[in-house]
């Protein structure tokens, strides 16, 4: 048997290709139907808050570490192709919507439900 093709115990490798190649596209399609630095920056701010909401749910250290290597690889899928803008910045961005994210719900100034 294969082990290195086993998607049971090496879930974590798949997803986070998966989201790299996710977020690779998304700037692509980024530049070619904006073709604007406000919009790439916007965007990775954004992804930086959904970083930082999952941060906030997760309490556990061992699903914390998994979803930290998942946001890793979608911030090099985002770093990989930028045509605007530095790498640089797009790092900055991406913590400190992450950031900002994780303290307006540990401040309570944001509510989230879960269904």
């Amino acid at each position: 048997m294969v082990k290195a093709l086993d998607m049971y115990n090496n879930w974590l490798e798949y997803v986070a290709l998966l989201f790299m190649i996710l977020a690779f596209f998304t700037m692509q399609m980024n530049w070619l139907l904006t073709g604007s630095k406000v919009m790439v920056y916007l965007t990775i701010f954004l992804a930086g808050m959904i970083v930082g909401r999952i941060f906030y749910k997760i309490k556990d250290g061992k699903t914390r570490f998994r979803w930290s290597v998942i946001s890793l690889a979608f911030l090099i899928g985002f770093i990989i192709a930028p045509h605007y803008g530095s790498r640089l910045m797009l790092i900055i961005i991406y913590a400190l919507g992450a950031y900002a994210s994780y303290y307006i719900h540990e401040k309570g100034y944001l509510k989230t439900v879960s269904y």
